[in-house]
Order: structure tokens, then C-alpha cells, then sequence
């Protein structure tokens, strides 16, 4: 059994992750990887292969409490809890016969 991708070491310390099939196929994967894995793609552009995502840890705010209605008219405080999305973007380019990505 052939492998479908592997990971290597890339350019300037990136990770790269070699997809072995064309690029429209590619393109397809690793969106929908994105998406599985909890990534919120916020723009695309297929022509120059780029995803543009954001990632926020859902479990980093499971010690959030409900202190009532009154605290809930509280206005000037703050309701980010230290949780900060973080954006990346996403590169696919073709390296023939396949396709890599890198972050």
C-alpha cells in the first residue's frame, strides 16, 4: 500500500505535507481536513492556492461559570475569557506529479 502524504521538513523551519495527487484533488482534501479538524476557513483563493483560517481551542473555556442576570448587564467587562483565535494560512502549490502544503 502507497502512501498518500507525507510530512518533511520545508523551508525556514516550516513543516510541508506532500499530498500525492494533482492539485484539484489536493484542494479538496485539505479543506475538508480544515474543517474536520475544527478550523474555520474565513477566506479562500483557489487560484493562487491559499486558505485563510482561524483556530480557537473550543476546550479552553470549559471553567466559564453563569454568575446570574446582574452579571450579565455588567457591560464594561470583558467576555473574553483569554481565548484568542488564532489565524494561519494555508498554502497549497503544485510539485509535480502531486501537491504541497504548508501553514
Amino acid at each position: 500500500m502507497t502512501a498518500r502524504a507525507a510530512i518533511q521538513a520545508g523551508i525556514g523551519g516550516y513543516e510541508t505535507l506532500e499530498v500525492f495527487e494533482p492539485f484539484d484533488r489536493a484542494w479538496r482534501r485539505v479543506g475538508l481536513a480544515l474543517d474536520r479538524v475544527g478550523f474555520t476557513v474565513e477566506d479562500r483563493d483557489r487560484q493562487k492556492g491559499q486558505y485563510f483560517v482561524r483556530y480557537a481551542d473550543a476546550d479552553a473555556d470549559t471553567t466559564k461559570k453563569d454568575d446570574g442576570v446582574l452579571s450579565k448587564l455588567a457591560f464594561w467587562r470583558s467576555n473574553d475569557a483569554g481565548v484568542k483565535a488564532e489565524q494561519y494560512r494555508v498554502h497549497i502549490a503544485v510539485r509535480r506529479p502531486s501537491a504541497w502544503c504548508r501553514s
